[in-house]
């Protein structure tokens, strides 16, 4: 933990975040503030903290200084993007998992019902695939499959393009 002296609008670069918002309304307001920020070295590197700020007052109430503590969290930020990316995408193809497209195939019915429209999910089914790796290779197999999920990511108007089985591509 470490000490920081807050010159408003200079503590942080970057794009205006919620956090940031948070924190200058707290300011503004006189009261405690937590937020956990993007923000950017010197040099440009994106780095994540924890900041933590409490307003010193007087015996009067009177604001008179700042207190702040603030805490690189970069690497636990990292760790729980890499956990959402192995959570809900094909490691592969990087095309969003059965999981994910589930969850998007519920909300494209849900707005499909709302707004009165239509729904289609088009299953791409590449028959005896597993020739081409007993074949070929699995790396070629992989090779194949990444691209034609590229092409069909590509190609296809549609909320999400996933791979379900093995072989099998879907788009909701």
């Amino acid at each position: 933990v470490g000490v920081l002296v807050i010159q408003v609008g200079v503590f942080a670069r970057g794009p205006l975040q919620k956090g940031r918002l948070h924190l200058r309304q707290a300011i503004a307001e006189g009261h405690d503030s937590y937020s956990t920020l993007l923000n950017y070295r010197a040099d440009g590197t994106p780095f994540w903290n924890e900041l933590s700020i409490s307003p010193q007052r007087d015996k009067h109430g009177t604001i008179i200084s700042w207190v702040a503590a603030i805490r690189d969290v970069t690497d636990r930020m990292r760790t729980a993007a890499k956990m959402h990316e192995l959570a809900f995408y094909d490691q592969l193809t990087g095309l969003v998992n059965h999981s994910a497209l589930y969850d998007e195939m519920r909300s494209t019915l849900h707005r499909a019902r709302v707004h009165d429209r239509e729904a289609a999910l088009l299953l791409i089914d590449i028959e005896d695939f597993a020739e081409v790796n007993r074949a070929h290779s699995r790396d070629v197999g992989d090779a194949i499959l990444g691209l034609v999920a590229a092409a069909a990511a590509r190609g296809i108007d549609s909320d999400a393009a996933a791979r379900g089985a093995a072989h099998r591509l879907r788009a909701a």
